[in-house]
């Protein structure tokens, strides 16, 4: 297991869009080609903050510390976004000889909500990442608490790899008894979870494990 690197980005970000993609409806690569951009911006974003790892870009993680301010990521991601309006800063301000940098800006940022939209999570009523965190943290009472995303193997690696890897970051990054939580992306993956020990928070999709055991458990993913 290891951070990802910069150079790495464009093809976790490939494994992540095809993993996310495979059960939607489509003929070939055309989902995950569509959805790439998206998760070529969260990869960046998260590969800067140090939180996303890798396993010989096989499969990929995201660990993030509750207790630690993604502020890295936010800056990026920030930085990003204006860098896409910059070239229509012109247009925007009556210079209408720079149409083009508009019409640039225009199709770059609308194939990026296109990307976007196809790969909005359904969690479900009552689940989104900040009612996760807030959970997790009240299950800590103080301990370590971390969350857990974006859990995806290439589709030519051999299964287990994508569980091998999440066994592997969250011993070496939580311990032992730390509180763990993720946000199943369907509910075909809550039975996997449970291997791990944990467990759906109520009736959403958000999931518990309230004291990690380094022992390592799992199944093929």
């Amino acid at each position: 297991m290891k951070k990802a690197t910069l150079g790495q980005v464009p093809t976790l970000a490939w494994i992540s869009a095809q993993a996310f993609t495979q059960r939607r409806k489509g003929t070939g690569k055309w989902p995950a080609l569509l959805a790439y951009p998206a998760h070529l911006f969260t990869a960046l974003v998260m590969t800067v903050d140090g939180v996303l790892y890798q396993d010989s870009s096989e499969a990929i993680v995201v660990v993030k510390d509750q207790r630690r301010t993604s502020v890295k990521g936010i800056v990026v991601g920030a930085a990003l976004v204006f860098m896409l309006f910059l070239p229509a800063l012109p247009a925007i301000t009556g210079d209408f000889r720079a149409f083009p940098g508009l019409l640039f800006t225009v199709i770059v940022v609308g194939a990026l909500f296109a990307s976007i939209f196809s790969i909005l999570p359904n969690h479900g009523r009552g689940a989104s990442e900040a009612a996760l965190s807030k959970a997790v943290k009240a299950a800590a009472n103080g301990r370590q608490a971390f969350t857990f995303s974006l859990l995806a193997r290439s589709l030519e690696a051999q299964p287990g790899a994508g569980a091998k890897l999440l066994n592997e970051a969250v011993d070496e990054l939580a311990g032992q008894g730390a509180v763990v939580g993720c946000i199943a992306a369907n509910q075909e993956l809550i039975p996997f979870y449970n291997r791990f020990g944990l467990q759906q928070i109520g009736q959403t999709q958000m999931m518990l494990n309230p004291a990690w055991d380094t022992a390592g458990r799992g199944a093929e993913k």
